[in-house]
């Protein structure tokens, strides 16, 4: 992963997020439903972001007839 790991907390598990946040722990949550509640939304939206885009390379590959 490349750049700040904290910048795209869904792809890290609460465990890394936790280890990674230690420096910011005054701000975080100790039952981190905050990170769970971010982590789930942000998973669930990446995850329709991945359905839109194979169905647009599919619509794109009809038109180009590829």
């Amino acid at each position: 992963m490349k750049g700040n790991p904290l910048e795209k907390p869904w792809s890290l598990t609460a465990e890394e997020f936790t280890r990674r946040a230690k420096s910011m722990a005054r701000l975080i949550s100790p039952n981190l439903s905050p990170y769970e509640t971010a982590h789930e939304e942000t998973a669930t939206i990446t995850e329709e972001i991945i359905k839109v885009e194979a169905e647009i390379d599919e619509r794109v590959k009809k038109l180009y007839g590829v």
